[in-house]
């Protein structure tokens, strides 16, 4: 599931990253030449995680390890010390 999503966010909706995309609705929307729906800031991040029945957890931890496997390749060119340092502003919700 999470990497049939990922593959539908990629094709479909030109998040090159994917589940791990930190791009506004209002990029995503102008990229797709649509409006932002009503009552969605446009400024808020496109995609976002529910697991309304997380149970043991196992398909959000899934979900984590996937975004960041895709971050650190995405990141590869960097040292590890610069990659650890982009994960944890990435987790803390600031520019990754």
């Amino acid at each position: 599931m999470i990497r049939s999503i990922d593959q539908q966010l990629k094709t479909d909706f030109g998040l090159p990253l994917g589940l791990a995309s930190t791009q506004s609705w209002e990029t995503v929307c102008a990229r797709l030449n649509r409006p932002v729906p009503d009552g969605i800031d446009p400024k808020s991040c496109f995609i976002k995680v529910l697991d309304p029945a997380s149970g043991t957890g196992i398909f959000l931890l899934r979900l984590v390890r996937h975004i960041r496997a895709t971050c650190m390749a995405h990141w590869a060119a960097l040292s590890p010390d610069a990659r650890t340092k982009r994960w944890a502003a990435y987790v803390r919700g600031s520019k990754g």
